[in-house]
Formats: structure tokens, C-alpha cells, sequence
């Protein structure tokens, strides 16, 4: 099937849930404050950001991101643009980012609803494998031992200063080769704002699922 068809298809099956509970896909500001006091049914679940909600369902094969406000709108329509264009690369450089499309243009009456591939947003697990990727390399490169205490004290600083130690273990399981492709595309289109809440896994393989950045 048509990877098209497939995700919208999801995508209303989710509007469909959500109509269906009550939620107002026009007023996503409403639902907000309704997921922030955990109303929200069974089966159905959202999180959100400075920008988006997110919305998926029991399923857990693909998510609903909606603006939060219309001058957010621009960040799922950028998103979408820098997924098909990591595509219409044909090197593999895709693979690097979840899956994204438009199933509803926003218009002057409602925001645009996005559907995007659900990988499983694990914020403690990126944090805990990019520490231990990070501090084993870190201690190869300055000659400590990683059972003195001292060690991890000094890379503990090091860690929480160093804003690339989470693309550095992004990129830990690519070739050289891989990793040249995926560093040019990243840099040309300027994706900033990589942290351990915008990396999923897809399966055991982490995958960047907010790549649309901030405050542009």
C-alpha cells in the first residue's frame, strides 16, 4: 500500500476518534487544556510542545500534529517540506526522520492537520544511551578511567554544556559515509533544535521526529 494512503487513513481514524469524544479539531487550544488535566479516553493520547499537539491512538502507527495557533501553522508546513525534500534526495537520508505529510490544508476557519509516523518518544532512554555513548568515547579520548568517580564527574560537566553530544550519538550507528550525507542535508536546511524529546525510536533505530525547529 501507498505509504500516502496508509497514513491517511490512520489520520482519519484518529479525526474520526476525536470528533466522536467531543474534541474540537478547530479549537486545538481547547483540547490542550484538556489533555493538560489528563481528560482525554481511553485509547486516545496527546502531548505537545511549545508549537503542536500531537495526537494518536491505541494503534501507535501514526500521530496527529496540529498547531496550536495559526502562526505555529508554519512549523508543520516546514517540517512536511524538509521530510519530502530528504526524500527527493534518494540517498537513505530520509530514514533519519519520521515520515511526514499534509492530510488537511489549514484554511482561515481551521488549522492544517499533519499525520506523521509514530516512533516511540523514550526521553530518558535517549538521554540514558547518549550518556553512555558520549562518556565512553569521552573517556577513550582524554585517557580516564570510566570507573573513577572524578571521570564521570568531569564529563557530567562536559554533557550538560555540550548541546551536539545528543546528534554525536545520533550518529554513532552511521557509516562514515552515511553520516557525511545526513550532516550535509541537516546543515543546509538548517534543522536546529535536536534535543532528547525530538528523537523517537523506530524499533531499536533513533529517528528525529521534531525537526521543524524554533523561534524563526
Amino acid at each position: 500500500m501507498d505509504r500516502r494512503i496508509e497514513a491517511f487513513e490512520a489520520a482519519q481514524r484518529i479525526i474520526d476518534e476525536c470528533v466522536d469524544y467531543g474534541f474540537d479539531l478547530t479549537d486545538p487550544e481547547s483540547i490542550l487544556k484538556l489533555g493538560r488535566r489528563g481528560q482525554y479516553p481511553c485509547g486516545l493520547y496527546m502531548n505537545w510542545g511549545a508549537t503542536r499537539l500531537v495526537i494518536w491512538d491505541e494503534y501507535e502507527d501514526y500521530v496527529l500534529k496540529i498547531a496550536i495557533q495559526d502562526y505555529y501553522e508554519k512549523y508543520n508546513a516546514h517540517e512536511a517540506e524538509i521530510y519530502w525534500a530528504a526524500e527527493g534526495e534518494g540517498n537513505g537520508v530520509s530514514e533519519s526522520f519520521a515520515w511526514c505529510d499534509c492530510y488537511i490544508e489549514p484554511t482561515v476557519d481551521a488549522p492544517g492537520i499533519y499525520v506523521m509516523e509514530y516512533v516511540n518518544c523514550d526521553e530518558d532512554r535517549v538521554i540514558d544511551d547518549s550518556y553512555t555513548y558520549g562518556y565512553k568515547r569521552f573517556c577513550e579520548d582524554n585517557g580516564y578511567d570510566p570507573d573513577d568517580e572524578e571521570s564521570a564527574d568531569a564529563y557530567s560537566d562536559y554533557y550538560y554544556e555540550d548541546s551536539d553530544e545528543i546528534l554525536d550519538y545520533f550518529m554513532s550507528d552511521m557509516s562514515d559515509k552515511e553520516r557525511q550525507i545526513f550532516w550535509t542535508f541537516f546543515s543546509e536546511w538548517r534543522i536546529h533544535d535536536v534535543h532528547c524529546q525530538n528523537i523517537g525510536f523506530r524499533g531499536n533505530k533513533p529517528i528525529i521526529c521534531d525537526y521543524a525547529g524554533w523561534g524563526w
